[in-house]
């Protein structure tokens, strides 16, 4: 998901501001923007604008946004290991898993 990844891309790097995040990801501001106000609105992401640059938007993970990450981040693990757990030797084996 798109939005995640922008959440993601924000956590990784504190006080990221738009510009680089629409970088990060491969997209234009606009689309950037869009995913911020999302975020924005679900309390995930919050937005403020430095006092010596008026022009620049930095983007930070809410308290929220870390735990939803977190919870995302634990369901795909299980979700993994769950699969592995079902796998045979040989399916692991073939996988890259030592078997």
């Amino acid at each position: 998901m798109p939005c995640l990844s922008a959440l993601r891309t924000v956590r990784r790097r504190p006080e990221t501001n738009l510009t680089a995040l629409a970088g990060q990801l491969g997209i234009g501001l606009p689309n950037a923007s869009r995913f911020c106000d999302r975020l924005e609105a679900a309390g995930l992401l919050e937005r403020t604008v430095p006092s010596g640059n008026r022009r620049e938007v930095r983007l930070a993970v809410t308290a929220y946004g870390q735990r939803v990450l977190a919870d995302v981040t634990e369901r795909r693990v299980r979700g993994l290991v769950t699969v592995v757990a079902q796998m045979t030797p040989g399916q692991r084996a073939a996988h890259g898993g030592d078997g």
